[in-house]
């Protein structure tokens, strides 16, 4: 047990005891949550108070979930736009106050916002805005469900709504996940057909998901838990990107570009990236090409294929998001990409995004490194 924690990174302890934390916690929140979530729908019933924007009605909707206390930045905007132009009539589910300087300017561009206690994360705000629809009597073509955890759209001339709706599924979404056996799609961005939303089942999920502001039983019941329910009625559920396909992707590279993704790639441990190192300074090698593809082989045991490489994802995938997460990995795929960018390596990254990375970038986190244990660590 010593030796493990030894060469368990900081962060990944720490992360572990607050999994154990919110677990522990989880076993009796529901006794209280159970009051908030009555006095939360008597609020809904009785006083939500839903502002009217300047945008039509139309037959694609999409519901996008903010919570921006500080204020809406200017990739949110552009987001309501790139929504609108697409055909969809945008929802704001905002779990804060929103900033009365971003207030109007919101509303010129959106169908309807309205603001709830932050109550539940993402799929409370989720459910808000279904809730809302049904309300209202609205059964939409096409139903997108979106939240501001993620950079979108990360690239110029983005075409992922598009791509999700020729998916010819029930569900779609940006990457499908396992756990253990079971596969789910993550819970960021959601692609919903008008014949999934007027199943039954979809119907008994919104109205009876336990909602949660404990985080580990919102993955748990809201973003595995709706892929596991909608599968289980027999609807399809499928993601525009999988490993499967990024491992295709290395299969065809030259060994100039794949010099270039071991370039490019973000690990936490310095036992791996010790092992690129050496795997870098031995190219003369004949067997060079199969070093490569199995190192990339065993990162991808780590971790998801976006997160791990990140620019790869994007340049040769069109990879469309990224997350805003404060877990380590996603801290270096962040700084990774931003240094990319600066070396001209993927011009195509949305202007906007590429200065709100920087921002983010800047406020991350510093790395450095423990030669005694042999990881990175944050200060």
């Amino acid at each position: 047990m010593l030796k493990l924690l030894q060469f368990t990174p900081p962060w990944k302890i720490r992360r572990e005891f607050k999994r154990l934390w919110q677990q522990l916690i989880g076993v009796v929140q529901p006794i209280w949550e159970k009051r908030d979530l009555r006095l939360h729908d008597h609020w809904f019933d009785n006083q939500v108070n839903v502002h009217q924007g300047h945008q039509q009605k139309n037959s694609f909707i999409a519901i996008l979930v903010l919570y921006q206390p500080g204020g809406v930045p200017k990739s949110i905007f552009n987001l309501c736009k790139h929504l609108s132009k697409r055909g969809y009539s945008v929802l704001v589910v905002s779990s804060c106050p929103i900033v009365d300087s971003d207030h109007e300017k919101l509303l010129k561009l959106v169908w309807k916002v309205f603001e709830r206690p932050n109550f539940g994360y993402d799929f409370g705000s989720y459910r808000d805005g279904i809730k809302l629809l049904w309300r209202l009597d609205i059964t939409p073509t096409r139903l997108v469900l979106i939240n501001d955890s993620v950079f979108y759209p990360l690239m110029a001339g983005d075409q992922t709504l598009e791509a999700l709706g020729e998916l010819e599924c029930d569900i779609g979404g940006i990457v499908m996940r396992m756990r253990g056996n079971r596969q789910f799609l993550e819970g960021y961005f959601y692609s919903i057909s008008q014949r999934a939303f007027l199943s039954k089942e979809f119907t008994y999920f919104w109205k009876n998901y336990r909602v949660s502001s404990n985080k580990r039983t919102v993955i748990r019941l809201g973003e595995r838990g709706f892929s596991k329910a909608m599968l289980a009625a027999g609807l399809t559920v499928r993601s525009l990107y999988q490993r499967a396909s990024f491992v295709d992707k290395i299969n065809s590279l030259s060994e100039d570009e794949l010099a270039k993704v071991l370039k490019h790639h973000a690990t936490v441990y310095s036992s791996l990236e010790e092992k690129r190192s050496r795997i870098i300074r031995s190219r003369m090698q004949k067997n060079w090409r199969n070093l490569v593809k199995g190192y990339i082989y065993e990162v991808l045991m780590r971790g998801e294929f976006y997160i791990l490489f990140p620019l790869t994802a994007a340049e040769l995938m069109g990879f469309p998001v990224l997350k805003k997460s404060v877990d380590p990995a996603y801290i270096l795929s962040r700084k990774l990409l931003i240094a990319a960018t600066k070396d001209g390596e993927l011009d195509r990254l949305d202007t906007v995004v590429r200065s709100e990375l920087f921002k983010l970038t800047c406020t991350d986190k510093i790395f450095s490194k423990s030669k005694s244990s042999g990881e990175i660590t944050f200060q």
